[in-house]
């Protein structure tokens, strides 16, 4: 009895010292995560290099910051700043989309925004044409719908959409991007305080989506799925509608290279497509204009931005459909 009594309280004291050294070693590893501040992410996990954190956006431009080259505007913009309130005899186009619309390799005047716009003037002398680039690099369209919330109190008289380019059917890290709120709420609980836990988190969140991640179909698998998609959409351009202003779709084109590695892309041109017929909103398939150019000429080395010859034929077509379906004139008279 006496020797069961020795060894219970021998192996209370391995039990006690084990965990007296475990916690030490945990603490000591909270201590430089948080000295070198790690794990060093977000909940959208993306650079900081796109902006600060925001609890909506995942990552917003910080006006007067430079991003790729070009620095933003006081409204977090590339181009042009615009006064809230729209002066008279002014017409305003508010362009929404990714790093593509937003003219990423190439200078902002050379961007289809800037183009059109002063395409638009030219058949308009009698109107001050204004754009505002709403667009900004990593954006989907979950982003671009909480940025137009933003955006549309600037009173455009049209806004042009140019979404489902690239961002939307790309893989996700482990999470889609309509969780971003979610996501952003908890790094604000208390826990997320303590480093130890977010590596925990992190390294668990994304070991369960390598495992997991093929048992999933390619559409679930991406950063906003078909359906979210075709709702985010829907969404901004009802929003467009509701304020009884204009609105154009352009449907982006892919280059060969990008339609055999995304299989669910034609999933996205479609739900773009039948949008604008059943809103009846003018569209104007890319694909069609850009088919008979040689992909080299028209997109950089990554196959889907935009050179010059694909900003400027896009600017064209922006431009006819807008001389052929959008009446352009000042709002009020």
């Amino acid at each position: 009895m006496k020797a069961l009594k020795l060894f219970s309280i021998s192996n209370l004291r391995v039990i006690l010292f084990n965990l007296v050294v475990i916690t030490l070693i945990l603490v000591v590893f909270e201590v430089v995560m948080r000295k070198l501040d790690l794990p060093g992410f977000d909940a959208c996990k993306m650079s900081h290099d796109y902006g600060t954190a925001d609890p909506e956006l995942g990552f917003a431009p910080v006006p007067g910051s430079e991003v790729a080259g070009s620095r933003l505007n006081e409204l977090g913009l590339r181009g042009p700043a615009l006064l809230t309130e729209k002066a008279s005899r002014h017409f305003r186009i508010l362009f929404m989309g990714d790093s593509t619309c937003w003219g990423l390799g190439v200078k902002i005047e050379d961007t289809f925004a800037a183009i059109a716009t002063r395409l638009i003037a030219e058949d308009n002398p009698d109107l001050k044409v204004e754009y505002i680039l709403g667009a900004f690099p990593g954006y989907s369209s979950y982003q671009s719908k909480v940025m137009q919330r933003k955006l549309l109190p600037l009173d455009p008289d049209l806004v042009i959409f140019y979404v489902g380019a690239h961002n939307d059917h790309v893989r996700a890290r482990y999470f889609k991007d309509s969780e971003i709120p979610l996501r952003s709420a908890r790094l604000n609980a208390s826990w997320h305080k303590i480093h130890l836990f977010r590596a925990i988190e992190g390294f668990t969140g994304t070991v369960c989506h390598s495992l997991f991640r093929h048992l999933r179909s390619r559409d679930a698998r991406s950063r906003v799925p078909v359906k979210e998609f075709h709702e985010n959409v829907l969404e901004m351009v009802g929003s467009v509608i509701k304020q009884k202003k204009k609105a154009i779709i352009l449907i982006p084109p892919y280059s060969n290279h990008s339609l055999r590695r995304h299989h669910t892309i034609p999933k996205y041109q479609k739900s773009l497509e039948t949008i604008s017929r059943e809103l009846h909103i003018p569209f104007i398939k890319l694909q069609n204009i850009f088919e008979s150019q040689d992909d080299n000429l028209v997109y950089f080395t990554d196959l889907f931005h935009f050179r010059e010859l694909g900003h400027k034929l896009t600017a064209r077509e922006i431009r006819r459909i807008v001389a052929k379906d959008i009446i352009v004139e000042q709002s009020g008279i």
